[in-house]
C-alpha cells in the first residue's frame, strides 16, 4: 500500500524527495533549538534588549534604589554590577580567544536591534559584556552575555542552512543510488553480457517510469535484434544449400565435358571463394565465442606454420610465449585474413608480437605495394577495395570483406586496428588489443 503512495516518474519522486527533506529539517532544528535553550543558549538580541530595559531603569533610578535593582536583576538572572570608569578600564581587555572569528560573524550575522540606553559591547575580565554609562564616572556591565560564536544569530541559521544542504544531499544520494545508479549500472552490466549472446537475459523492467520505458525499449530493441539474426542465419543456411548444391552439380558436369573447362572451372572457383567471403563476412556477428586465456604467441607460430606448409612466405617474430585474454578462432581469422591479403599483393609476409604494460601488439608486414594514406579509414569499410580494377593473375579481386571482417573481431577484443607504412615499401597491419 505504501508502495502505492510513491509517485512513479522521476519528477514525482524528487518532489517527495524534497518534502521529506523539508519535514526533516523542521523537526531536526525544532530539536536544536530546545537543546539550546536546555544547555542555556539564549538569543543575542534578546540578551540585548532585557539588559538595556534593566540599565535604563537603573539609569532612571534614584541612587538609593540603584543597589535595590541590582539585586533583583541578579535573582531574575541578569547579573548587573556597578563599577566606575577607572576600574572599567583596567579590567577590559581585546578579545582573548578567535577576535578574528568574532569580527567576522559580528560583520556576517549583526544584532537585529541596536542597543539602546547607550549600550556598547566590551571585553571584561576576559569575557563579553555590556556597559551602559551611569551619571558621572559609573557606569552598569551585565556581564552574563553569550558568547557571539554560538549565539542564535549564528548557530541558529547557519544550522538550519548546513542541516538542509546535509539532509538534502544524503537523501538524494540515496535516491540516486537507489533509484537511478543502481538501474542503470544493471542495464549497463546486461549490455555488456549480452554482447555477441543473444540468448542472455533480459533487462529487468524496475524503478520509475522513465526507467522501465528504457529498459522496455531496450528489451524490445534486444528482440529485434535476435530476431535479424534468426532471419540472417536462415539465409545463410539457404544461401550455403541453395547455391553451392548447384555449382556443385554444374562443376560435375563441366567436368564430364570432352572442351577445355579450366576457364569454366576457374570462374566457378572465383564464385565459390566469393560466396565463401561473404558467409564469413555474415556469420562473423553471430559468434558467441568468449575470451579466455591463451597462448597468443603459439596461436600466431601455428598460423605461420600452416601458410608455410603451404609453401607460403610467412615468418613469426617475437617472444616464444605470451598469455593474454582473446577470442582464440576469431583472432586466428583475424590474422590469416591479414596474411591472406599479404600472400595476394607481396612476396614475404612477416608476422610480429610484443606487449607492454597494457597491450598486446600483433603486426603483420608485407613487402607489397600497400595501401594509400588516403584510402586506411575506408578499406575495413565492408564492400570497399581500394581499386575495384585491380586484377592480379590467378586471383579474384573479392567482395572486400576480409579487412571489415579483422576490424569486427578486433573491436570485439576492445581493441583498435591501425595501417601504417613498411620500410622501404610494403604495409603493416597492426593489431591492439587489452592486455587483461
Amino acid at each position: 500500500m505504501f508502495q502505492k503512495l510513491i509517485p512513479q516518474t522521476l519528477r514525482g519522486q524528487i518532489m517527495v524527495v524534497i518534502f521529506v527533506a523539508v519535514i526533516l529539517v523542521v523537526t531536526v532544528g525544532n530539536w536544536l533549538s530546545a537543546f539550546r535553550a536546555y544547555m542555556g543558549v539564549e538569543d543575542i538580541d534578546l540578551t540585548n534588549a532585557k539588559a538595556a530595559a534593566v540599565a535604563l531603569l537603573v539609569q532612571k533610578a534614584p541612587n538609593a534604589e540603584r543597589s535595590k535593582l541590582i539585586e533583583w536583576s541578579a535573582e531574575a538572572g541578569m547579573p548587573l554590577e556597578i563599577v566606575t570608569a577607572e576600574s572599567l578600564r583596567d579590567r577590559t581587555a581585546p578579545d582573548p580567544a578567535f577576535p578574528s572569528a568574532r569580527w567576522i560573524v559580528g560583520k556576517l550575522f549583526p544584532a537585529d536591534n541596536p542597543l539602546s540606553a547607550g549600550g556598547r559591547q566590551i571585553v571584561l575580565d576576559g569575557r563579553p559584556a555590556l556597559v551602559f554609562p551611569l551619571d558621572g564616572d559609573l557606569a552598569v556591565v551585565f556581564k552574563g552575555l553569550p558568547d557571539t560564536l554560538v549565539t542564535s544569530d549564528v548557530v541558529g541559521p547557519l544550522s538550519y542552512y548546513i542541516l538542509a544542504f546535509v539532509t538534502l544531499l544524503i537523501l538524494f544520494s540515496i535516491y540516486a543510488s537507489r533509484t537511478l545508479t543502481e538501474p542503470l549500472a544493471s542495464i549497463t552490466t546486461r549490455l555488456k553480457e549480452v554482447e555477441g549472446d543473444y540468448l542472455a537475459p533480459v533487462f529487468e523492467e524496475r524503478g520509475t517510469v522513465e526507467l522501465v520505458a528504457l529498459a522496455r525499449a531496450l528489451n524490445e530493441m534486444r528482440a529485434r535484434i535476435k530476431k535479424m539474426i534468426e532471419i540472417r542465419t536462415r539465409l545463410l543456411r539457404s544461401v550455403s544449400h541453395d547455391l553451392r548444391t548447384p555449382l556443385t552439380r554444374v562443376r560435375l558436369r563441366i567436368e564430364r565435358l570432352k572442351v577445355d573447362s579450366q576457364p569454366i572451372m576457374s570462374d566457378l572457383d572465383n564464385i565459390d571463394a566469393l560466396v565463401q567471403e561473404t558467409l564469413d563476412y555474415m556469420s562473423s556477428a553471430v559468434s558467441t565465442e568468449t575470451l579466455e586465456r591463451t597462448d597468443i604467441a603459439s596461436l600466431l607460430q601455428t598460423i605461420c606454420n600452416e601458410y608455410s606448409d603451404m609453401g607460403q612466405s610467412v615468418s613469426y617474430e617475437g617472444p616464444d610465449k605470451l598469455i593474454g585474454q582473446c577470442k582464440s578462432r576469431a583472432l586466428t581469422r583475424a590474422v590469416s585474413n591479414l596474411c591472406d591479403n599479404g600472400i595476394k599483393f607481396a612476396h614475404n609476409v612477416v608476422i610480429r608480437l610484443r606487449s607492454d604494460d597494457a597491450r598486446i601488439l600483433i603486426e603483420v608486414c608485407d613487402d607489397g605495394q600497400g595501401i594509400a594514406p588516403a584510402l586506411r579509414e575506408l578499406v575495413t569499410e565492408p564492400f570497399f577495395k581500394a581499386d575495384a580494377a585491380r586484377k592480379t593473375v590467378g586471383i579474384t579481386g573479392g567482395f572486400g570483406l576480409g579487412l571489415s571482417i579483422v576490424a569486427e573481431i578486433v573491436e570485439d577484443h576492445r581493441g583498435r586496428l591501425s595501417f601504417t607504412d613498411n620500410r622501404p615499401n610494403g604495409l603493416i597491419v597492426r593489431i591492439e588489443i587489452p592486455l587483461k
